[in-house]
């Protein structure tokens, strides 16, 4: 609940980037692509950066409203779900560049990748390491699917720019 206000910002403003990205690809102009994804993160960076710095350093008193029993054990939970959301958010047009370039099956893949990641990181972690555990397999998860489907688009979108 923490962490949902930044990432429902984030997943807000890409609605208007995927109206420009759809664009964009209609148009086949990979250089407006370029442009697009660097002048949404040229605003998102910073935004990010404060969100995670502030939940980051205000983790005790953002547990704290949850009551102190939720300190000791819900900090270095935040703090680790605040980090990984941070870089999710600004992977976060991935997937939408991959689902309007019709790349269903590294989609499929990279989901089906990341949630038997998590079954199994959560089946090792919670056990001995409770809510930071379970936070670290859902960083670890998250990142490595929107990492995973950045790394394709990214590749996506240099095959585009190759002459023909």
């Amino acid at each position: 609940a923490t962490v949902s206000p930044a990432i429902a910002m984030v997943a807000a403003t890409n609605r208007l980037y995927a109206r420009q990205l759809a664009i964009g690809l209609e148009r086949g102009d990979v250089a407006t692509l370029s442009e697009l994804r660097r002048a949404r993160l040229r605003w998102l960076i910073p935004v990010v950066v404060l969100f995670t710095a502030g939940a980051i350093v205000f983790a005790p008193a953002l547990m704290g409203l949850f009551g102190a029993d939720f300190v000791a054990e819900g900090v270095p939970a935040l703090r680790i779900l605040a980090a990984g959301a941070a870089l999710s958010m600004v992977l976060a047009l991935a997937p939408t560049y991959l689902k309007f370039t019709q790349q269903q099956a590294p989609l499929l893949w990279s989901v089906v990748g990341a949630a038997v990641a998590q079954l199994l990181l959560l089946a090792i972690l919670v056990p001995r390491q409770g809510a930071t555990g379970a936070a670290i397999a859902h960083a670890v998860t998250t990142l490595g699917l929107f990492g995973t489907q950045a790394l394709i688009a990214r590749r996506s979108l240099r095959e585009a720019r190759k002459p023909r």
